[in-house]
């Protein structure tokens, strides 16, 4: 499972890339301190899962999600406790209070059930024949007939 941490602490983003190193199925692939450096990185990057900090400077944690065109599944990890309805209202996987605890986040990563099967790349294609035929050319009374419309329709000018 690839992770990306977004937290404005780099002693929050230390211990959470601590915590994670005890699971071995989990890669950290990127940390942002703030939401406009997430949002690069996540241009590059596609995580399973953001560890996400709801309070940091310019935008929050909620704002960033709303930004985003394509979401991971978001854990928010965070010192405030007033916005866990929130949190679950934006669909996070959990919501975690700071200092977190190993065994919360256990639980937090088990809720993310076995890695979904990934697309296989997509086959490609043989180029197609072009189907066109040659349309037979137009009597001067079709064209004539064509223009007239065309003119009283306001098409030309």
């Amino acid at each position: 499972m690839e992770v990306v941490i977004v937290d404005d602490s780099r002693l929050a983003r230390t211990e959470l890339r601590h915590l994670l190193g005890a699971f071995p199925d989990v890669t950290v692939v990127g940390e942002a301190r703030h939401a406009a450096e997430a949002r690069e990185l996540l241009a590059t990057v596609r995580p399973d899962l953001l560890l996400l900090d709801i309070h940091m400077p310019g935008e929050t944690g909620f704002e960033l999600l709303a930004s985003l065109e394509a979401t991971p599944q978001v854990i928010f990890t965070t010192a405030y406790d007033e916005y866990a309805l929130q949190a679950f209202e934006v669909n996070a996987l959990d919501y975690l209070l700071k200092p977190v605890q190993t065994e919360r986040l256990a639980a937090a990563l088990a809720k993310r059930g076995p890695e979904p099967p990934r697309c296989p790349t997509r086959p490609q294609l043989r180029p197609r024949k072009p189907r066109l035929r040659r349309l037979p050319p137009r009597s001067p009374k079709t064209t004539k007939c064509l223009c007239a419309t065309a003119n009283s329709a306001g098409l030309c000018a």
